[in-house]
């Protein structure tokens, strides 16, 4: 039977004598965190360089590749991708030339070849990050009744945002490739609104996590039960006995904007991978602000097309990936300040998964790229980020 206790503690009362858990490899081994963080990166880091060498901004992620004669000539591509994708290729080519490394008679068949192989190891990662986020969550929610801490509980929280982040991000980056596959884009959209309502959940108890704040009051340490933050009525009933305001922390506060950035990433990136909700979206805008307001529409389609465009996405997974390791940084630095002769040397079963999660799809890829050629319909004939 767990046994909680709220009592508000002034920070200057135990600052210096804060104590943290004991090491949990299975959570923040070193083997856990390369993983979980090093295909996170990988994955943006593929999506960008796909993005800045084999995008197309003139192609309809939603037409019809198998039937290009009948591709939609409505569509007009991003100007602000125009625009970064004409800049940066213009100085490659450059550079190119004068090393003499252009291709004089277009794309080779090893370009080609990297090309497939690079948007099936954007498959295979993205769906990693999937699997990691549902499995560390409901790994987390399982070790609850185990006298899971609160420490180790904000590790499971930031590993889970920087799996979702990924995934979401490189859900609508390959949205050609999902118009065309319904069933495979179905199940992912439920294990993804899975995903989505298991973080939501586990967010709620770090509001109260607010022993870093050395500016309030906090009522939890980081050897506290996490279970016992899962009553959100009697910890409002113990600050409403004292003078402090819940509302007033910065862990509460943080905790309801990564509330809304969940939120509004999940319903922006999935709404992005519908072609008929995109275009109501896009033709409602253009009826709303054409008519009525002429001389602002400038300046909103602008704001418009930066917000639709392929760099604010990278912009904000960035911003997200980095606010998330930043944060296990964090987390990771303070506790090793207080057991400073922690040492992770025993690899276990859940350390070296993650790790083999790591290599797997990069196997994969590189089978991909020296293998024979792919057949006519490939992935990379589908694959589009986000215009």
């Amino acid at each position: 039977m767990v046994t909680c206790t709220y009592n508000i503690t002034e920070w200057w009362g135990w600052d210096s004598n804060v104590s943290y858990p004991e090491p949990y490899e299975d959570i923040e081994g070193v083997g856990v965190l390369v993983g979980f963080l090093g295909t996170a990166w990988l994955t943006i880091a593929m999506v960008l360089v796909h993005y800045l060498v084999f995008f197309d901004p003139e192609l309809d992620p939603f037409s019809n590749r198998t039937c290009l004669g009948h591709a939609e000539e409505a569509f007009k591509g991003n100007p602000i991708d125009k625009m970064l994708l004409g800049f940066v290729r213009r100085w490659s080519r450059k550079i190119l030339d004068q090393l003499g490394c252009s291709e004089k008679n277009g794309p080779s068949p090893g370009l080609s070849r990297l090309q497939q192989s690079m948007t099936r190891c954007i498959l295979n990662f993205v769906d990693a990050q999937l699997i990691a986020g549902l499995g560390i969550l409901t790994s987390g929610f399982l070790s609850l009744n185990q006298d899971l801490s609160a420490y180790h509980w904000s590790l499971i929280v930031y590993l889970a945002w920087l799996s979702n982040i990924t995934h979401l991000f490189g859900l609508t980056a390959l949205r050609g490739f999902f118009h065309s596959r319904q069933r495979e884009r179905g199940w992912r959209l439920v294990l993804m609104f899975l995903v989505m309502v298991l973080l939501l959940i586990a967010l709620g108890p770090t509001a109260f996590f607010n022993w870093r704040d050395q500016t309030f009051p906090t009522i939890s340490q980081p050897t506290s039960l996490a279970i016992c933050y899962f009553s959100p009525g009697k910890i409002l009933e113990a600050y409403h006995a004292s003078d402090d305001s819940l509302s007033d922390s910065l862990a509460f506060q943080t905790v309801i904007v990564s509330m809304v950035l969940v939120l509004l990433n999940f319903l922006g990136k999935v709404l992005r991978t519908f072609h008929s909700v995109s275009t109501v979206l896009n033709r409602t805008w253009r009826l709303i602000v054409t008519g009525p307001w002429l001389a602002l529409f400038l300046v909103l389609r602008l704001y418009l097309d930066i917000f639709a465009s392929m760099p604010w996405d990278i912009y904000w997974l960035l911003i997200s990936s980095l606010w998330a390791t930043l944060r296990l940084h964090g987390l990771k630095l303070a506790a090793s300040k207080e057991r400073p002769t922690e040492i992770h040397t025993t690899w276990t079963f859940g350390q070296t998964l993650p790790v083999l999660m790591l290599l797997g799809p990069a196997i994969m890829a590189v089978g991909a790229f020296i293998g024979g050629p792919e057949h006519t319909d490939t992935l990379a004939e589908y694959q589009s980020p986000v215009q």
